[in-house]
């Protein structure tokens, strides 16, 4: 069976084919019909605001908006007496009349979901989606992208943008027909008073060469982020991308088999989800592995390769053993009940 690699650059290249504190800049007129296109300037003139997770009044927390260039550096800070539970930050609500034929990329919170499309029709790319498949709230009249949006307007021209740093909180781009909403997600942490918060950096690109635009983004994220750089970029062969959930350890040696005879150079042989009995299981061994994970492992390393495996160790299925011997060790709601998740991942985890 032949399978073909699809980068997440490539994916993109398809795929474009409550009472609130507001920020409203000053002097600017309010323009009745909003321009078909997005610029600069029409995102430095949108306004922003606040929302406490109590829905309250928020005058005394403010926002503050800082532009170097394409570059904005936003804060919060309560200049109040009392804490306030953030819920979130609209850092620009932008008013756009961009056609629904608008093509559109947007990432995920996790690397299986991403979506492409228009703007009035957004498709998934894929089927492990944020929304659907990991149950993440999200508003229903719009697209959500986490920390990068990628647009190719009517004239041929494209724009950028995203959150050049992840230190703190999560950024995303909620697309809709008539407005886009850049959001910092607080998940309602308590901002207390006189204290300030500094919000992730974002980024406006704009320009003919989306690629280009890439990489001038690549190179800010590296400003705030260095890359961990290694003497030889790490190389392997990981089950999931195959078979998904339901390999086996046959699985595992043929394709070991060939790996050790036409590309003996990788590494790493990753076992992922599926030799396991059940979510939560991690340390037993499912039939799909004949009750002895170890064993395939220890032949991955005397075919002079290094194993790895896949954990995801903060859930578990209802009908685990670890579940049914240790309910007590997981979150409940606020019924007292366990708290129902969707699937957290935690990739590669190297066996010594």
């Amino acid at each position: 069976m032949a399978f073909t690699r699809v980068s997440r650059r490539d994916l993109l290249r398809l795929a474009l084919g409550a009472p609130l504190a507001s920020l409203a800049p000053r002097g600017r007129v309010a323009s009745a019909a909003p321009p078909a296109t997005l610029d600069l300037a029409l995102l430095q003139g949108s306004p922003g605001r606040v929302r406490l997770t109590d829905g309250g009044d928020v005058s005394r927390v403010r926002l503050v908006r800082d532009w170097e260039g394409p570059h904005c550096r936003a804060r919060v800070r309560n200049h109040g007496r009392s804490e306030a539970a953030v819920a979130e930050v609209v850092l620009f609500d932008v008013p756009h009349a961009l056609p629904p034929g608008t093509p559109m990329y947007g990432e995920g919170f996790q690397m299986l979901s991403q979506t492409g499309g228009t703007i009035g029709q957004p498709a998934d790319l894929g089927d492990y989606t944020d929304a659907k498949h990991y149950r993440m709230p999200q508003p229903a009249d719009a697209a959500v992208a986490y920390n990068l949006l990628a647009l190719t307007l009517p004239d041929g021209g494209h724009r950028v943008l995203a959150f050049s740093s992840s230190r703190r909180f999560v950024g995303r781009f909620e697309m809709r027909q008539s407005s886009l909403r850049i959001v910092m997600d607080a998940e309602g942490r308590a901002i207390g008073p006189g204290e300030e918060w500094e919000l992730e950096e974002l980024v406006f690109l704009a320009g003919p060469d989306r690629e280009g635009l890439l990489a001038t983004l690549g190179g800010r994220m590296a400003r705030h982020h260095p890359p961990l750089l290694t003497t030889a970029p790490p190389s392997g062969w990981c089950s999931w991308y195959c078979f998904g959930p339901r390999v086996t350890a046959d699985d595992v040696r043929r394709n070991l088999d060939v790996i050790a005879r036409e590309t003996p150079g990788l590494r790493y042989i990753q076992v992922d989800d599926g030799y396991q009995p059940a979510m939560g299981d991690w340390l037993e061994t499912g039939a799909a592995f004949g009750g002895n994970v170890q064993g395939v492992l220890k032949e991955i390393r005397a075919r002079g390769f290094e194993p790895a495996i896949w954990v995801a160790p903060f859930v578990a299925e209802k009908d685990s053993s670890l579940f049914r011997s240790h309910p007590e060790w997981f979150v409940q709601d606020a019924s007292g009940s366990p708290l129902r998740a969707a699937l957290s991942l935690v990739r590669t985890r190297v066996c010594r």
